[in-house]
């Protein structure tokens, strides 16, 4: 791939300009010349074949394409499009209710992954046109496929491979068009409501549609509210308590999972007492344990509730010309949730991480002095707080954390359609797509009112005040953190910081497109050139702001910085689809972008297809195609993450002579721990307690892919409604963009030469000052890995009508060959085919049999045993396995007359319940024990239903 680094907004303007002109032309050519060029009685039926600009009846795309249709959708109880999508063997589920159960910004969020390569390389079309991302600007991107109504869906098309060309960036694994219905007449009502096994679960869905034909065109409106109240970890009994793996036989390798629990507890964590003064005991029994239970508080499936609204309008304006108007609305509402918000006095409060002091002394302080707590610790000898190891206390009477989020989506979408003759047309579309998002973060402390509430004072009538005179005018109240019951309401009101996050997103495209035939061909015997032009102007742009608190870094929640940042580009494109001989065809496309954040960008396509004969065609691709940093990858002000990250100092001793050692051991605190320890060993708490923020780089460049198919379709006449096809794919995406790995930041800033060593690695990374522990490690985006996935697809198919009836039998498999993922610099390569979300099969049979007006449809999905880690080293091999999982749905529906369809069904039938995974499992999704993306969570639930049509 040739790529130009040349930025030129003079080149922009004058692109900008010319497609202004050229739309405006056409349009004036199209009113007026349209009379003359009424279209012959000739009707040529143009098909919309995703992956391409050109329409024709007899067209075959030279790249696999995927088709599921309203059967599909209703026969596995979908009443979201990504419940569907994320059984389709090549994709999975990339933010879903459960991947984002207790996140911030991306709770409530519904996205897909073709190839797992992420939302960002899959471009998700609504009838061919972008779809406005619905993520958070901060945190990266995708289309919230909660906000696309499923009842209006008439199909979805999966077209795999790099198809840049055609549609620009983002289409690096391919490309999810979603087709939705037209000239819908009539009044549809459709009502459905489901729930679990155990009686949990409870949804429910309504969805209204009215629509009329007339003389001239179509309109139609659509409405619908569904509600799903999700899950706590506590309503299973495989999760319900947290679990780590231990090594309990000493060998050095995790083998049992067990609870561990967090030592943040409600009655708070002082030293190695608790609140009232007590040892602080921990057990692997969770009823008998100190340790705190994070599933007590964890939302599982999060909770959404959605509202949609669409309309469309078709209009014939005379024999050559007609125009389509399409608005929608969503709202989606979300609520996730997680334990108490965990406040540690000496460095949250007193930042003595940082060099602060609490200046508590334990025998002098009221809420010590004289106390059981107050004593243990002078009879070990702690006589300053700044002393206790511990100071921490999960603030359950501020409620549990958790993220409200509230995002509005609204889209316009227009397109005008004009024959200039019988084969050749002119389009002209515009798309203008908005998301807001307003986020609520509860259970938070004001940090700095909480160190007035501890600066306490006589009252001089028996109790205590805030020892500033102005901050009690203020209304300070005194709190006591190191007590069960220390924190009265009124200290609650005055501390508690609810703080909010609010931001948008918008896109806007303008396009246009000149197809066709042209009056030629290479032979007399073969169709003529079909080819397609045209010029596309995109703008993204977005902002997020969370409130003045999260800025200032004054709650305890991480805090977050403001994100506002654009992007447009101007891309000129062209495609031809060239017959060579009566049994192969040519289809080729360029397109080349011109961006104001990159610069200048080229993409290309070359495909064949080959009908061999009637039932046997050949096809494949290859293609180049780019994926240009969105306006998370370029601005995002920083997004709080707490992964866990390992530090190279751990374990360091006064022996070592590597760069590392040598680097960690000049920072004091590291040293003094080395000399009074004899290594720097972190605790649980500290090795688990690294913050941080993940921000964009300006600086990042586009990805690079370079993609393959290869393919054959066998459709025997012996044989007929079967129909087979097998197709192999290779994508390598150089460049890549991504976080880097905040480990990889501190390997890389430790292992420099002594001589060049700067402890906070460029502003990067902060330690504690006492401890040493790393508090906190920034990351950015940068062009940091080479991807590698290869794999086969195949998909059988075979339909029939039967003497009372019809049967059809589908089978679609995805085999993965290869997924590693190489760093650019280090040169190491992660292998991750195999691991769990990345099995090494996976496939689907879908049955449907119909039987007068009574209908059944079955589908078995499959996903292959995994491993957690192919490199594994740190546990056994027992728990390092995961096992193949089998999962059944089926559906009856019963159709009384031409108006009405009742159904029932019944998904996961035999309640398979998830393999488990502990804390220490890389695929563990908190709050889950498992991993809700791959596996199904909920176990067997049941829906039930009614469709009426007037």
């Amino acid at each position: 791939m040739e790529t130009y680094t040349l930025k030129s907004n003079n080149n922009k303007k004058f692109m900008k300009t010319m497609l202004a002109i050229g739309i405006s032309a056409a349009a004036t050519n199209a009113v007026a010349f349209a009379p003359e060029q009424a279209v012959q009685e000739a009707d040529i039926e143009k098909i919309i074949v995703t992956g391409s600009h050109i329409r024709k009846g007899d067209f075959e795309s030279a790249s696999p394409i995927k088709v599921m249709d309203s059967q599909d959708i209703e026969g596995v109880g979908a009443v979201n499009i990504g419940d569907l999508l994320a059984k389709v063997p090549s994709i999975v589920g990339d933010t879903t209710s459960a991947s984002s159960n207790i996140s911030g910004q991306d709770s409530g969020l519904n996205t897909v992954a073709l190839r797992n390569l992420g939302s960002s390389r899959t471009l998700v079309l609504v009838d061919g046109k972008r779809y406005v991302s619905g993520m958070s600007v901060g945190s990266g991107y995708g289309v919230d496929l909660n906000t696309i109504p499923t009842t209006m869906i008439q199909r979805v098309e999966v077209l795999t491979g790099g198809q840049s060309a055609a549609y620009g960036s983002d289409a690096v694994a391919g490309v999810v068009n979603i087709i939705m219905k037209k000239n819908f007449d009539g009044v549809a009502f459709n009502a459905r409501t489901g729930q679990s096994s155990r009686g949990d679960k409870k949804n429910s869905d309504i969805e209204f549609t009215v629509g009329k034909n007339f003389d001239e065109g179509n309109a139609w409106f659509s409405f619908g509210y569904s509600d799903d109240d999700g899950l706590m970890a506590s309503d299973r009994d495989y999760a319900r308590v947290h679990k780590s793996a231990v090594d309990n036989d000493g060998d050095g390798l995790l083998d049992t999972a067990q609870f561990v629990g967090s030592s943040h507890i409600l009655s708070g964590r002082i030293g190695n007492y608790k609140g009232d003064g007590t040892p602080f005991v921990r057990t692997a029994d969770v009823e008998t344990s100190d340790a705190f239970n994070f599933h007590e508080y964890r939302s599982m499936l999060t909770p959404l509730k959605r509202t949609f609204a669409a309309s469309g309008l078709s209009l014939e304006l005379n024999d050559v010309s007609r125009v389509n108007f399409t608005a929608n609305y969503a709202r989606v509402e979300s609520r996730a949730r997680f334990e108490p918000i965990p406040l540690d006095t000496r460095n949250n409060i007193f930042k003595l991480d940082k060099g602060g002091t609490t200046g508590i002394e334990i025998a002098t302080h009221p809420w010590f002095a004289g106390t059981d707590l107050g004593n243990a610790l002078l009879a070990d000898g702690i006589t300053h707080l700044d002393d206790v190891s511990l100071t921490f206390r999960r603030l359950y009477e501020f409620g549990d954390r958790g993220a409200e989020n509230v995002r509005d989506t609204f889209r316009i979408a227009g397109e005008y359609e004009y024959d200039i003759n019988d084969y050749n047309y002119l389009t002209v579309s515009a798309t203008y797509g908005v998301t807001d998002q307003n986020q609520t973060n509860h259970g938070d402390i004001n940090l700095d009112r909480a160190r007035y509430a501890l600066d306490v004072e006589d009252d001089g009538y028996g109790g205590y005040q805030c020892a500033d005179e102005i901050a009690r005018i203020n209304g300070c109240v005194v709190f006591n953190p190191f007590s069960l019951n220390g924190i009265s309401p009124e200290a609650v009101q005055y501390l508690a910081a609810d703080t909010n996050i609010v931001g948008s997103i918008e896109q806007f495209v303008l396009s246009s497109v000149v197809a066709g035939e042209l009056d030629y061909s290479l032979s007399s015997s073969l169709d003529n050139i079909g080819f397609a032009a045209g010029v596309e102007y995109r703008e993204e742009k977005g902002q997020e702001t969370p409130d003045p608190l999260r800025q200032a870094g004054i709650v305890r929640g991480a805090a977050i910085a403001k994100t506002k940042g654009s992007f447009d580009v101007i891309d000129i494109f062209a495609e031809v689809h060239v017959p060579l001989l009566e049994q192969l065809n040519l289809n080729a496309a360029v397109r080349v972008g011109d961006y104001s954040s990159v610069g200048r960008t080229m993409n290309w396509t070359l495909g064949l297809d080959a009908p061999l004969t009637d039932s046997f065609r050949l096809r494949g691709a290859v293609a180049t195609a780019v994926r240009a940093p969105n306006v998370s990858d370029l601005f995002a002000g920083g997004t709080a993450t707490a992964a866990v990250v390992t530090d190279p100092c751990n374990g360091v001793d006064a022996s070592g002579s590597t760069n590392i050692d040598i680097n960690c051991r000049s920072i004091s605190a590291i040293q003094n721990r080395i000399d009074s320890d004899g290594a720097f060993i972190l605790t649980q708490v500290e090795s688990q307690n690294t913050s941080g923020l993940l921000s964009g780089s300006e600086d990042v460049n586009e990805e690079k892919a370079d993609t393959i198919t290869l393919g054959a379709v066998y459709t025997p006449e012996s044989i007929q409604g079967l129909q087979m096809s097998i197709d192999y794919y290779d994508i390598e995406i150089d460049d890549a963009i991504a976080k880097t790995d905040r480990t990889v930041i501190l390997i890389r800033c430790y292992s420099v030469d002594p001589s060049q060593f700067d402890p906070e690695c460029g502003g990067k990374v902060r330690r504690d000052g006492r401890s040493g522990a790393a508090l906190e490690v920034n990351a950015a985006s940068g062009n940091e890995n080479i991807i590698a996935t290869s794999g086969i697809d195949i998909d059988v198919s075979y339909e029939t009508t039967l003497a009372d009836g019809s049967l059809y039998v589908g089978f679609a498999a995805n085999y993965l060959d290869k997924y590693d993922i190489t760093g650019k610099e280090s040169g190491d390569t992660q292998n991750l085919a195999g691991e769990v979300l990345f099995p090494e099969l996976r496939f689907n049979v879908n049955a449907s049999y119909t039987y007068d007006d009574f209908n059944v449809y079955w589908q078995l999905r499959y996903w292959d045993a995994t491993k957690d880690r192919n490199d594994n080293t740190i546990m056994t091999e027992e728990l390092n396995s995961v096992g193949s999982q089998m999962y059944n749905d089926i559906r009856f529906s019963y159709t009384f007359n031409e108006n009405t369809n009742a159904y029932f069904g019944i998904s996961n039938v035999f309640d398979k319940q998830p393999p488990l995974l502990t804390a220490n499992h890389k695929y563990q999704q908190q709050g889950t024990l498992t991993n809700g993306t791959a596996f199904d969570l909920t176990g067997r639930a049941f829906y039930a239903g009614i469709k009426l049509n007037f």
